[in-house]
C-alpha cells in the first residue's frame, strides 16, 4: 500500500517526467510492456544484481551449513551444494546466457536456502529449519523489492532496503552460528567485532583523507582568487577516494555549465569551476 501511494503520487509523476526530459534511463510501464521478451529478461537481470550485503549474508548462511555437513560427514548434501555452484559457474561462462546470469544466480541461492531448510526439517532440527526458512522468505522479499525498481536505476544510497535485508540475514546467520557452534560462539562474535572495527577504521580513514583533500583544494582556490583568477580548474584527484564506495553522488566534470559545477562555482564565489582529469594534467605538464 505504501509503495502504491508513493507510485501514484504527483511527486513521482513529476520526477518521472523530469527523468524523461533529462534523458535519464527511465522506463514507463508501457515501455516495459513493449519490450521484447529478451529485453524484458535483460532488464530484470540488471535489477537482480546482488549487492555486497546480500552476497555476504548468503555466503555466511551457506558456509554455516557446509561446515555443519563436514562436521557430520553428510557428503551428499555437500555434493548437491557444490553441484549447484558448478552449474552456476558453467552458466556464467556461456555467452548466450550472460543476459540472465544474475537472475539465475538469484533463483539458485533462494533455492539453496529452501533446500537447507528442508534438510534440517527432515532431520527434525526444527530450530535451524525455521531459521533457514526465514532466510529463504527474506531473500524472496529482497528480490521482489528489487523487481519494483524495474522502471529506473536507483543509486546505492537509495538501496537502504537491500542493506537492511542483508543485515537481517546476518542476524539470522548469528542465530544459526549460536545453534551450530555454541562453544565457539563468543570467539566468533569477537572476531566479527574485530573485523567491523578494522573496516570502520578503513572507512573513517577515507573520510579523513577526503576532508584533507577538500581543505587543500579550498586553500588552492583561495590562492587563485587572491591572484584575480575567476575561472577555476581543479585536478580531479581531489574527488577520487581509495575507498570505492565513498559516495555515489555526481562529482564535478570538465564542463563548467553542467551540474554540479555551477553550484561549486557559487559556493567558492568564482565565475566558473571545472575539473580536469589527472591524465590530461600530466600530458599538459609534459608539453
Amino acid at each position: 500500500l505504501g509503495f502504491l501511494a508513493l507510485y501514484l503520487s504527483p511527486g513521482h509523476a513529476k520526477r518521472a517526467a523530469l527523468f524523461v526530459k533529462l534523458k535519464i534511463e527511465y522506463y514507463s510501464i508501457g515501455d516495459i510492456l513493449h519490450m521484447s521478451l529478451y529485453e524484458k529478461f535483460e532488464r530484470i537481470n540488471q535489477v537482480m544484481k546482488s549487492t555486497s550485503t546480500t552476497l555476504v549474508s548468503f555466503a555466511v548462511l551457506l558456509l554455516c551449513f557446509i561446515c555443519d555437513r563436514f562436521r557430520q560427514k553428510r557428503w551428499g548434501n555437500i555434493a548437491i551444494i557444490f553441484g549447484l555452484g558448478i552449474l552456476y559457474a558453467v552458466i556464467f561462462r556461456i555467452p548466450a546466457l550472460n543476459f540472465i546470469h544474475h537472475l539465475i544466480g538469484a533463483f539458485l541461492f533462494i533455492a539453496i536456502l529452501y533446500y537447507i531448510s528442508l534438510v534440517y526439517k527432515n532431520e527434525n532440527n526444527m530450530d535451524l529449519s525455521k531459521l533457514y526458512y526465514y532466510s529463504f522468505i527474506l531473500f524472496i522479499v529482497c528480490h521482489i523489492s528489487l523487481l519494483l525498481t524495474l522502471q529506473v536505476n536507483i543509486p546505492p544510497r537509495a538501496r537502504l532496503f537491500v542493506v537492511l535485508i542483508g543485515i537481517i540475514g546476518l542476524l539470522l546467520a548469528c542465530r544459526i552460528i549460536q545453534h551450530l557452534f555454541s562453544q565457539a560462539h563468543n570467539k566468533i562474535q569477537y572476531g566479527i567485532l574485530a573485523c567491523c572495527f578494522v573496516y570502520g577504521c578503513f572507512v573513517l580513514s577515507a573520510y579523513v583523507d577526503t576532508h584533507m583533500k577538500w581543505n587543500k583544494m579550498s586553500k588552492y582556490i583561495e590562492e587563485q582568487k587572491s591572484q584575480g583568477v575567476e575561472d577555476i580548474v581543479i585536478n580531479s584527484k581531489y574527488f577520487h577516494s581509495f575507498y570505492k564506495r565513498y559516495g555515489d553522488w555526481q562529482n564535478p566534470g570538465d564542463d563548467p555549465e553542467v551540474f554540479p559545477n555551477p553550484d561549486y562555482a557559487k559556493h567558492f564565489g568564482v565565475r566558473t569551476f571545472r575539473v580536469q582529469e589527472i591524465e590530461n594534467t600530466k600530458s599538459k605538464a609534459k608539453n
